[in-house]
């Protein structure tokens, strides 16, 4: 039995404004005020889909992410003049590498015998407790997070797949939805078979 154990700290602004933004190439963040303790695997369990799907040639895309869920290798710094920041090609580039795993895991079949192949770094612990030991997956930061998290749905005998009506990469099998799932939500279902019933 394991479980991932993962907090990432995201800034927020004191008086509502925006806690990050885009500048000179960068996403920075801008609020002071910081909200750890979050636990974005738990808060939304396809988060790595929702971060495959960013259009990374849209600064506003990466930056609406990030007051969502912080900065993708930097915790957010408290009341920081100057906060943490990184730039637009870093947040490019593990759209890709995202995009790159869903693309393997999805396409993945191994004929005969195993094959192995590493994905991400993480630390390994153990929680123990009167009643029974468990396995601790720790990444260090939220990219990491959601690679292990695509990761974990995968070896829990899920597949990935890709909505018949959006397009988006969904899991369907193991723990989640039907493995003969073909739509990513109730909504996409619906508006597809809306579309189909109107003739377009």
């Amino acid at each position: 039995m394991s479980y991932i154990d993962f907090e990432w700290a995201r800034a927020f602004a004191k008086d509502g404004g925006p806690a990050y933004e885009y500048s000179r190439g960068k996403i920075r963040q801008i609020g002071r005020g910081i909200d750890d303790g979050r636990r974005p695997l738990e808060i939304d369990q396809s988060l790595w889909s929702r971060f495959a799907k960013l259009d990374g040639r849209s600064p506003s895309a990466c930056v609406e992410f990030a007051h969502a869920w912080g900065l993708l290798t930097i915790p957010a710094v408290i009341g920081s003049a100057v906060g943490a920041e990184e730039p637009l090609d870093l947040w490019r580039s593990e759209i890709e590498r995202v995009g790159f795993w869903l693309r393997g895991l999805s396409a993945a079949r191994v004929p005969f015998g195993k094959a192995k192949t590493w994905v991400t770094e993480i630390k390994v612990g153990v929680e123990m407790t009167p009643v029974e030991n468990r396995l601790v997956l720790s990444p260090a930061n939220l990219i990491d997070a959601m690679l292990l998290q695509l990761v974990q749905v995968v070896t829990a005998g899920a597949s990935i797949q890709t909505c018949e009506q959006c397009g988006e990469w969904f899991a369907a099998g193991g723990s989640a939805r039907r493995s003969i799932a073909k739509f990513c939500s109730e909504r996409c279902k619906n508006r597809s078979h809306y579309e189909r019933r109107a003739g377009k």
